[in-house]
């Protein structure tokens, strides 16, 4: 069993961020290519500074019609600028009102693009760690992208989901699979018994062992607010300290 883990969520995605924010240790906030502003952004951060939660950015592909959930043909030197200028928002809005942006998330289908091909995870990672050579990065744990960030130097946090539906060890099902997304605490509840232990179990029934120090839990994820309050007291109840160091 772990001695303790960050339980991270979504946020600045329209949902209940004030309700959820007390129940978890750093946030990953939607900074403009899949949704975000500056004012959902400087919003974000002020929950966050108030109930003392880390604060990381959640750059995606530039694509709000598809929520950054689909993968997309974009000009390589285009996807950075894009990614520089979403993770500069909530960078600079962080310095803004004295605070540090603490890490930095890819969101959707460019989390898991960057899960899958270490080429673009290379150019990627190399950029962002530049630029933001503090930020964590907060990536599927054991992906290619984790390793090509290790190899970099980059300092990472391997992440795991409490919502979502293993396909295999290193990817998670599909949204297009209408069973991606567990929503029901009983088996949310289980897989982060399994995941406290280095476990998950897959979509064909599978165990793996998986190394992990953080935990996401969606704000879009039916009743997230209660989820989050039921995730935070499991885990403490199973002596394991929530937090994002």
């Amino acid at each position: 069993m772990k001695q303790q883990i960050d339980l991270n969520c979504d946020l600045g995605e329209g949902y209940e961020d004030s309700a959820i924010m007390p129940y978890i240790s750093s946030c990953n906030i939607a900074c403009g290519g899949h949704t975000g502003d500056n004012e959902s952004v400087k919003r974000a951060i002020n929950l966050a500074i108030e109930n003392e939660v880390a604060i990381g950015a959640h750059p995606s592909y530039p694509d709000e019609e598809n929520f950054g959930r689909a993968s997309i043909e974009i000009d390589a030197e285009e996807l950075l600028s894009s990614l520089h200028e979403q993770v500069r928002l909530v960078h600079n809005t962080c310095r803004s009102v004295g605070a540090s942006m603490h890490h930095i998330k890819p969101h959707g289908a460019l989390y898991n693009d960057l899960a899958n091909d270490p080429a673009l995870a290379d150019k990627i990672i190399a950029s962002l760690s530049r630029e933001f050579p503090h930020a964590q990065l907060y990536l599927l744990a054991e992906s290619k992208a984790t390793e090509v960030a290790l190899n970099l130097g980059v300092e990472v946090k391997h992440e795991v989901f409490a919502d979502r539906v293993y396909q295999n060890k290193t990817s998670l099902r599909s949204r297009i699979h209408s069973d991606a997304v567990m929503s029901d605490a009983k088996s949310i509840l289980n897989q982060i018994s399994h995941l406290l232990s280095n476990k998950v179990i897959d979509h064909s029934g599978n165990l793996h062992i998986i190394q992990a120090n953080s935990l996401c839990l969606h704000s879009d994820t039916p009743q997230a607010i209660e989820l989050a309050q039921e995730i935070s007291a499991y885990i403490k109840s199973k002596h394991v300290h929530i937090t994002a160091d």
